[in-house]
């Protein structure tokens, strides 16, 4: 009657041990990788998601849609709407590329002017930053449709499609 392993049998199952914690080991940082693949997939849809809800919802409520161009080719949208984060009065609505290249909604008492804002406009303001590292923000508006073309650093171009009633 055997009471112990040999000396054999112990390295044969170290060895079968120690390969099946490499294949564990190299299955689980897979794993670790597809992970934070769809994580950062999944912030970019929550992303354009948002984007594509906030805008929705603007131009949906808007009375008034006007497409302006600012001296670096990038659009300017501007919207009267009743869909208001901060100020219900606040009614004017504007998106645009700002200097640090982060597209902003400004939700403003007075009507945003291209070259002529004055210092008061400044006084009655909110603003929320909808995209960092913009690029590129375009809107072809034909009828009424409003096709936009937001373009990010080392990412793909997004394209949201609007409808104005």
């Amino acid at each position: 009657m055997k009471k112990s392993f040999t000396l054999l049998e112990v390295i044969i199952s170290i060895g079968i041990f120690s390969i099946l914690m490499i294949f564990f080991y190299k299955t689980l940082d897979q794993v670790s990788f597809s992970n934070n693949i769809f994580k950062e997939k999944e912030k970019s849809l929550y992303s354009d998601n948002r984007i594509y809800k906030i805008m929705l919802e603007d131009t949906l409520e808007s009375s008034k849609v006007e497409v302006l161009e600012d001296k670096n080719k990038n659009s300017v949208l501007k919207l009267i709407s009743t869909n208001t984060f901060h100020n219900p009065s606040y009614k004017n609505i504007t998106y645009l590329i700002d200097a640090s290249n982060t597209l902003v909604r400004i939700e403003s008492k007075l009507e945003f002017l291209l070259d002529k804002t004055s210092s008061e406009f400044y006084k009655d303001i909110y603003v929320d930053k909808i995209q960092d590292e913009v690029i590129i923000f375009s809107i072809n508006n034909i009828n009424k449709d409003i096709k936009i073309a937001i373009k990010q650093d080392n990412r793909h171009i997004k394209y949201i499609n609007l409808f104005i009633k």
